[in-house]
């Protein structure tokens, strides 16, 4: 279980570091394919440093669940304020 813990744990830091490095104005689809890309280059990385369950390798592995995750993150990013609203000008 705690092998579980320490992959969403890094899971999470990384979802959150990679869409807030792409969070610049622009187009939404251009900045989730950015992170994307990252996130699997980074998990990529990880598997050789950190024993991952075959359940988390297969999450992993799906890109509409990363797509969820990521898309989870900015919701609550945006909830919390942390990405500032872009107002009219």
């Amino acid at each position: 279980m705690s092998k579980i813990l320490q992959a969403i744990a890094t899971l999470t830091f990384l979802v959150q570091t990679f869409v807030t490095l792409a969070e610049v104005p622009g187009n939404g689809p251009e900045k989730l394919a950015e992170v994307l890309k990252n996130l699997k280059s980074a998990i990529a990385l990880l598997e050789g440093v950190i024993e991952l369950p075959d359940l988390v390798k297969t999450l992993l592995a799906n890109d509409t669940i990363l797509t969820l995750l990521v898309n989870l993150t900015v919701w609550a990013f945006n909830i919390a304020g942390i990405f500032p609203k872009e107002t009219p000008a």
